[in-house]
């Protein structure tokens, strides 16, 4: 995509999209699309409620405490 100029449309120097290409294949990370990182969200939410309703009873979570921290006095 990147050699076929359909990504990144608006960098039209060579040597600049050398560049870009060269740092985003050296990163060590999969980068998912936008709709792939929703999708995701979606199976993370459904876990935090999965959490939040059988692990910490609601009378032991600290209001306004992020999950991590609640988890981690349990």
């Amino acid at each position: 995509m990147m050699d076929n100029k359909e990504i990144f449309k608006g960098v039209i120097n060579p040597s600049l999209r050398a560049i870009l290409k060269r740092n985003l294949l050296s990163l060590k990370v999969t980068i998912p699309s936008l709709t792939t990182f929703y999708n995701n969200i979606k199976y993370f939410n459904i876990g935090v409620k999965i959490l939040r309703t059988y692990i910490i009873k609601e009378e032991d979570a600290v209001k306004g405490e992020i999950l991590f921290k609640n988890l981690a006095r349990h």
